[in-house]
């Protein structure tokens, strides 16, 4: 396209349209179609941005090759380029993988560079952009972690400095509130309430091995850098974001009411009003969960209950797993407790406690996030007291994902003695101090991979395998131990082993464990436990629908939903009786969306003729025309070939107005000077006129001529 020399204008001139459009901020903030937008957002970017970023990087080389003049004093080509600006952001946002494609650093720095170049003369535009373009540094810093671009190599080594990303003063941990802990085994996974409130830098160690830390041993210090830091990856901007808006609130109550609510970059489709725990429950398959019963975001409010259906079967909102903050205020302080949606329950029958029964209120199945006694007791007196509160949903953070991550850094430590020489010479590893503090550092698992026999030789690692080798735990493999077959012993003593001995968490033999809910025995082979966790059972299920009874026709695994049973014989608010209704339509609310098939009959208004119709279909009168045959006579004798509708229809005052049609016979009467038959159209009384057909009558001087001519 850019090939002429106006071929830049011309791009960005058919691009402006559709970047306006799509960066729109009506639409990237309504509710009702959010779904549809992260839909086509999805597209734009391709896999792993490979459509979005290459057409970006086209677009800014456009802009760039504008005239100068053109560029600053054009509005179109500002607009154009605050469009892509923020529908790069929406695309990382919403497609997540597209920030791991290796041109996207460099069209970011392209960006940040265009947009300096507009500070002088378009200062707005320039600090708007400024603004979207910080914020997509920030997804890309926190998905990204502590990535880096690697420099030049100089003889194949790297030239590059690799510094910390983070504060270099040196600091030490605790004190900050209570969970700023020294022991990261001591640290709440789940930010706590104080923590989120305090207003003091986070503790961060850097990850610059000359940097000062306060753990001398490297392994200890590597494992504690690495969970302090991953855990800040993924609350550090949520604290800041959700703390500030606590603080905010306890300065200024109204806040909470406020008709737009403010919370960092937090979607204002993920933040629900008027929230607050409904209800209680000990559910028989999931322990303990409570119900978050919430205003209906505002699209849906007036919508039927199968739009609300679909609106939230296909939103990614609160799906089980996500994570929710729920932010409460009792008039001088304000609280928080995070929830794990539990179960989304989507059933359109009155009276089941879910998202899409209620045209007002919707409620979400949770589980408290944390097994905290003060949270249950929290969770407990904002039931009694019916507090309200806001609702936020933590968009991308599922607890599933992390937290047994850094459970298992705060838990089971396995340690590499990286001494193995023929010398026999454990080096700094013979250190008393070292030891003590590698061996007493593991809560509840630790291995030790190294040479034995070169560690044989300090004194103390001496007396350490001494004790190991009298308890048998000193050998050239480790010892795995299947958590379900407890007497099953696997041995690994390679990378590879894991995978023969143990393919999927488990061994060789069968899972003899019920499944997750119910009494059925596992069928699959043994495995880890959250695979067991994630299995659904294939056997059929024995539940009854509480409202009807029926037996439940799905899989035990899947959830019951609707009772799909076809019930006959359902008298509708019409009289008729229909049959083959699904169960869980035949309430009064919802039997009223079902047509009814009853078959009726209903006179025509114009003629008086019968025509049948489904009794939930209406017939419009005005433009419907009766296909009865006319059973008028024409004046030739004949029936009119017309139909009822043809010939009679409503006149502009709403008299009947009758004009029949022609008749399409032949005429077929005799002629009175011939034998032939008038083959015209029927044309009434009018007369036949000549007879047009050869005349078959032979003249007398014919045949005199005849007759001279024989006698010659």
């Amino acid at each position: 396209m850019i090939t002429h020399d106006n071929g830049a204008a011309t791009f960005v001139s058919l691009v402006r349209p559709f970047l306006l459009v799509i960066s729109h901020k009506d639409l990237l903030n309504c509710l009702a179609v959010d779904t549809s937008v992260g839909a086509i957002f999805n597209f734009i970017s391709g896999s792993n941005g490979s459509r979005a970023i290459p057409f970006l990087r086209t677009l800014l080389g456009s802009l760039n090759n504008l005239p100068t003049d053109d560029m600053q004093a054009s509005p179109a080509a500002l607009e154009t380029f605050t469009g892509a600006t923020i529908s790069l952001r929406e695309i990382l946002w919403r497609e997540q993988r597209a920030i791991f494609h290796d041109e996207l650093p460099a069209l970011v720095g392209d960006f940040e560079e265009f947009s300096r170049a507009l500070s002088t003369q378009h200062p707005t535009v320039a600090f708007r952009t400024n603004s979207v373009l910080t914020e997509v540094r920030g997804m890309i810093a926190r998905v990204r972690g502590l990535l880096h671009n690697e420099g030049p190599k100089v003889n194949g080594v790297s030239t590059t400095v690799i510094t910390s990303t983070f504060p270099r003063e040196i600091e030490l941990p605790g004190g900050r509130h209570e969970n700023d802990m020294d022991d990261i085994a001591d640290i709440q996974i789940l930010p706590t309430e104080n923590e989120i409130k305090s207003e003091r830098k986070e503790y961060l160690p850097s990850t610059d091995r000359d940097q000062p830390h306060h753990l001398s041993d490297t392994v200890q210090r590597h494992i504690d850098t690495n969970f302090r830091l991953y855990r800040h990856d993924i609350f550090g901007a949520l604290k800041d974001h959700i703390g500030g808006f606590m603080l905010a609130v306890e300065k200024n109550p109204a806040l909470m009411n406020s008709p737009k609510i403010i919370i960092g970059d937090i979607r204002s489709s993920c933040i629900f009003r008027n929230a607050h725990v409904s209800d209680i429950r000990l559910h028989p398959r999931r322990d303990l969960e409570a119900f978050l019963t919430f205003t209906q975001p505002q699209p849906l409010r007036p919508s039927t209950a199968v739009d609300r259906h679909r609106w939230w079967n296909e939103s990614r909102r609160l799906n089980p797993g996500n994570l929710l903050c729920y932010i409460s205020f009792n008039g001088t302080k304000t609280s928080l407790l995070f929830f794990v949606v539990t179960e989304k329950e989507l059933s359109k029958t009155v009276g089941r406690v879910g998202l899409v029964s209620d045209s007002e209120n919707a409620t979400i199945h949770v589980s408290l996030a944390t097994r905290s006694q003060m949270d249950f007791e929290l969770m407990t007196q904002l039931r009694c007291e019916q507090t309200r509160g806001l609702l936020v949903e933590l968009h991308g953070v599922i607890p599933g994902t992390f937290i047994p991550v850094l459970e298992n850094l705060q838990d089971i430590i396995i340690v590499s003695l990286v001494r193995s020489n023929k010398r026999k010479d454990p080096g700094f590893l013979k250190t008393k101090n070292r030891i003590n503090v590698l061996l007493s550092r593991a809560q509840h698992g630790l291995y030790l991979i190294g040479n034995a026999e070169t560690m044989f030789n300090a004194p103390m690692w001496n007396r350490v395998i001494d004790l190991l080798q009298e308890k048998g735990s000193i050998g050239r493999s480790f010892g795995l131990c299947c958590p379900r077959h407890m007497d099953t012993t696997l041995e690994a003593s390679t990378p590879d082993d894991f995978a023969r001995v143990s393919p999927e968490g488990g061994c060789r033999l069968l899972c003899d464990r019920n499944l997750s809910g119910c009494d059925h025995l596992c069928q699959a082979r043994c495995h880890s436990e959250a695979m067991h966790l994630s299995f659904s059972c294939a056997e059929d299920c024995e539940r009854t629908h509480d409202s009807c009874g029926h037996l439940c026709n799905k899989t035990c695994g899947e959830k019951c939903g609707d009772c799909k049973v076809k019930v006959d014989d359902v008298e509708f608010s019409c009289g008729h009786l229909n049959h083959g209704i699904p169960c869980f339509k035949t309430n009064l609310v919802l039997l009223g969306e079902v047509p009814c098939k009853a078959v009726v009959s209903e006179n025509i208004p114009i003629c008086g003729h019968g025509v049948d119709r489904k009794c939930s279909e209406n017939i419009d009168f005005d433009i419907f025309k009766c296909v009865q045959p006319c059973d008028e006579v024409l004046p030739c004798g004949d029936k009119c070939p017309g139909t009822c509708g043809t010939c009679k229809r409503k006149g502009d005052d709403g008299e009947i107005v009758v004009k029949h049609r022609v008749c399409s016979k032949f005429c077929d009467r005799a002629f009175p000077t011939c034998n032939h038959k008038c083959l015209s159209r029927c044309h009434g009384d009018s007369d036949c006129g000549p007879c047009l057909n050869p005349c078959q009558v032979i003249s007398n001087s014919f045949h005199d001529r005849e007759k001279l001519t024989l006698n010659r």
